[in-house]
C-alpha cells in the first residue's frame, strides 16, 4: 500500500467520531475493514467522468484495487453518467433475480435500444427516447461489452483474492460500427445480453440488497451527486452498525475517495460538492417531509471544509445495505 493511500486510510480512521453524553467528543478508532465501502460502491463510482483515450483505468481504495481494461481498438473504457446507470441497472436487476431465484439471473433481453434506455432510466412504462440517448446508451453498452474488469481484494498481508473477467460474457445486438451509420435506424435492433455471472456474483456477495431506486432519483443528473449519495448511504449503514453518531470526511480525502482527477482544482471540486449536497438535501427533504438529509458541509475555519455524515432519523429512507 503506497504512502498516499496509507495517509488516506489513517485520516478516515481518525475522522470517525462518537459523542458520549456529558463528555467531550472522543475519537473512536475503527479498523478500516469495517468501513462500509464495498466493491460495488467502488465500481459504481469508478468509471471516468469523460472519455479517456487510455485503455486502462485503475483505482484503489483501502484493501481494494480495481483495474478496467478496454480490449477493443476504437472503444473507450465506459465513462460518464450513462455508464454508471447501465452498471447500476444490471447489478440491481441481477441481485433481484438472484434473490427471487429466477433461472439465469444474468441473462437479459430488450426488444430495442429504446426499451433498454427506458429500463436503465427507470421508465418501465416507456417514454420517447431521442436518437442521441440511444446512441450514447449503445456506445456505453458496447464499451462495457469489450471491457475486462480485474478486481483485487487484499484479505491479509500475505493473501489476495483476484478475478479477471468481462462485464458481459455474451452480447447479441447492433454492432459498434453501426453507431456512425444512420444511428436512428441502426439502434432499433433487439439486444440480448449475458452478464459474466462470476463477476456479478462476486460483487453481489458483498451487497445482498440492491440500491434503492430513490437514491438514483435523489442524485439527479449530477455525477458528483451520484457518487456522494452512494458514499453517504453506505456510511449511514456503517454508523448504525457501529452505534456511532457521525463520521467526518475532509475535502482532500473525499476527492481521493470519489476518484477525481488531480487536474480538478480543489476550489472547483468544493463547489461541486456543495452544489451536490444542496441538490440531495432538497430532493431528500421533499421526498421525506419529516426527516432531515443525513449529511452536511461544515466549516471550522476558512479553507477547512468537511463533509459530515450522521445517522438519519429514519434509517430505511437512506440505507442501502
Amino acid at each position: 500500500m503506497d504512502a498516499e493511500m496509507t495517509r488516506l486510510l489513517e485520516s478516515l480512521r481518525s475522522g470517525i467520531k462518537k459523542k458520549e453524553p456529558g463528555t467531550e467528543e472522543e475519537v473512536q478508532v475503527i479498523d478500516t475493514q469495517n468501513l462500509f465501502w464495498t466493491p460495488v460502491e467502488l465500481v459504481k463510482t469508478s468509471f471516468p467522468e469523460k472519455r479517456s483515450d487510455n485503455p486502462r483505468w485503475i483505482k484503489n481504495f483501502g484493501y481494494y484495487n480495481l483495474n478496467l481494461q478496454q480490449l477493443e481498438e476504437g472503444r473507450a473504457v465506459p465513462y460518464g453518467m450513462m455508464a454508471r446507470e447501465i452498471f447500476d441497472y444490471f447489478f440491481n436487476k441481477f441481485v433481484v433475480n438472484l434473490n427471487h431465484q429466477i433461472e439465469n439471473p444474468h441473462r437479459f433481453y430488450f426488444s430495442s435500444t429504446a426499451e433498454f434506455v427506458n429500463l436503465v432510466k427507470g421508465n418501465p412504462s416507456g417514454t420517447k427516447v431521442s436518437t442521441d440517448q440511444r446512441v450514447k446508451a449503445l456506445e456505453m453498452l458496447l464499451n462495457m461489452e469489450s471491457c475486462a474488469i480485474r478486481f483485487k481484494q487484499a484479505v491479509s498481508e500475505n493473501e489476495t483474492i483476484s478475478n479477471n473477467n468481462y462485464f458481459i460474457r455474451e452480447y447479441r445486438g447492433p454492432a459498434h460500427q453501426a453507431l456512425s451509420m444512420n444511428p436512428e435506424i441502426q439502434t432499433k435492433g433487439e439486444i440480448e445480453i449475458e452478464l459474466d455471472y462470476d463477476t456479478f456474483a462476486l460483487l453481489a456477495s458483498k451487497k445482498k440488497v440492491p440500491t434503492k431506486t430513490y437514491l438514483v432519483q435523489l442524485a439527479g443528473a449530477s455525477v458528483t451527486a451520484r457518487d456522494l449519495i452512494i458514499l453517504i448511504a453506505s456510511q449511514c449503514y456503517s454508523l448504525h452498525k457501529r452505534n456511532a453518531e457521525y463520521i467526518d470526511f475532509k475535502y482532500s480525502d473525499l476527492k481521493n475517495i470519489l476518484g477525481k482527477n488531480d487536474s480538478i482544482e480543489f476550489r472547483d471540486f468544493s463547489k461541486d460538492v456543495k452544489r451536490a449536497i444542496d441538490l440531495l438535501k432538497k430532493n431528500y427533504e421533499e421526498l421525506f417531509l419529516y426527516d432531515l438529509f443525513p449529511a452536511e458541509v461544515v466549516s471550522k475555519k476558512r479553507g477547512d471544509l468537511t463533509l459530515r455524515i450522521f445517522k438519519p432519523r429514519e434509517s430505511k429512507n437512506i440505507l442501502c445495505a
